[in-house]
């Protein structure tokens, strides 16, 4: 009996050694694993896009108000401008950014630190899908 039940098994792996391809079953079984995972990588992918594109913009952002803190750093270094320039000039100003972006230099009152005249600059950009960046700096007379 158990040579019976032996010569059985071995016909039945001999013939499914020699099976070429898939079956019906196999076919069906990849479609909804692939049904399943590529909706959900598709997910991950537009989510992970979402962040990059928020990463760029922040960085753009930095990028904009140290460039105008440049300019403004220039000006108050140069001969020809100074410290009295950029107070009158700069205060209020709204330079014009890419679009989407808003810009904002604030400059304080004038107070004095042992003897020396100071202000305080202060450039903030904004965008409405991340918090304002901002930079500040102290000018002294």
């Amino acid at each position: 009996m158990r040579s019976g039940m032996l010569n059985r098994l071995l016909k039945v792996r001999i013939r499914l050694g020699n099976e070429k391809g898939l079956s019906l079953i196999d076919v069906i079984a990849m479609l909804i694993i692939l049904g399943i995972a590529v909706p959900a990588l598709t997910r991950l992918s537009v989510v992970n896009s979402r962040g990059g594109a928020k990463f760029l913009l922040m960085t753009r952002a930095v990028y904009s108000a140290e460039g105008i803190m440049e300019q403004i750093m220039a000006d108050y270094r140069s001969p020809n401008r100074g410290y009295d320039w950029v107070k009158s000039y700069w205060a209020g100003t709204a330079p014009a950014l890419e679009a989407g972006f808003s810009c904002l230099v604030s400059i304080s009152s004038e107070s004095t630190f042992n003897g020396l005249s100071y202000v305080d600059v202060t450039v903030t950009v904004s965008n409405p899908d991340f918090p304002d960046v901002v930079l500040n700096t102290s000018l002294f007379q």
